[in-house]
């Protein structure tokens, strides 16, 4: 073999070795990152679950009446120690959560999210401010419900606390669209809005502001359209979203 077709085969050769190993230290940077984001999100939600014990506690020692001067002391010492701790949980969770978005941005750069444990509370909330008029229902060829807002721009809200994995307006027909990943396989898709008011990779709790109703996309007038998965695939592996935020729509 000649020394420039022996040069061309080692170039090749490097060029596949560094090609491989770059995809590889791909591979483990997202893995890692997956890594962080579940040992985040669980540590997020036992916060959660921690401060609201907590309160719970609070709440019972406040309401206590007692004539016994040391039972008061002894209570008066442990609202303080629950109120500190509270405060310290507080502050913690706010660090979880700053870390935890930019854990979300970066993953979402590289690729999937990873299978992250339920983030909600298992509780719903109705996702437009003070309308509760469904102009259509979920069936067949329409895979979510439509909410009519008659020409108003009410505040779109999560129906459950997730992080944002879409927020873009691609042409598909729904428009200004918000895509609201809950954990455990669960999503839910905003349609047709006319501001999208998050950031992909944003850790939003129920209730929070998503967004404005709008009619962007193929929409006749302004109507939020919902729709929810559990299984992964919120375009088109679809589950009647009214069966769980109907408990909540006199609220």
């Amino acid at each position: 073999m000649s020394k420039s077709k022996l040069k061309v085969v080692v170039i090749a050769v490097l060029l596949g070795v560094l090609s491989f190993t770059g995809l590889n230290q791909g591979n483990i940077q997202a893995d890692e990152l997956k890594s962080k984001q579940v040992v985040l999100a669980k540590e997020i939600i036992k916060s959660i679950k921690y401060q609201a014990d907590i309160k719970t506690e609070l709440e019972i020692i406040k309401n206590k009446e007692s004539s016994d001067s040391d039972a008061l002391n002894i209570d008066l010492t442990l609202e303080m120690t629950f109120q500190k701790t509270l405060e310290n949980l507080e502050i913690e969770l706010i660090k979880d959560k700053l870390e935890f978005e930019l854990v979300n941005k970066q993953i979402l750069s590289v690729g999937d999210t990873a299978e992250l444990p339920y983030l909600g509370d298992g509780s719903y909330t109705w996702p437009v401010e003070d309308y509760f008029n469904v102009s259509q229902y979920y069936g067949a060829t329409h895979k979510g419900i439509d909410i009519n807002t008659l020409g108003a721009h009410p505040n779109v809200v999560a129906v459950q606390t997730g992080i944002v994995v879409k927020a873009i307006n691609d042409g598909d027909g729904f428009g200004n669209k918000v895509v609201v990943y809950q954990g455990d396989n669960t999503y839910t898709l905003y349609a047709h809005l006319q501001t999208m008011k998050v950031q992909v990779g944003q850790y939003i709790e129920e209730g929070k502001i998503i967004g404005l109703v709008g009619h962007t996309g193929n929409s006749t007038g302004d109507h939020l359209h919902i729709q929810m998965t559990k299984s992964g695939n919120v375009e088109n592996n679809t589950i009647d979203p009214y069966e769980y935020i109907k408990i909540v729509e006199n609220k």
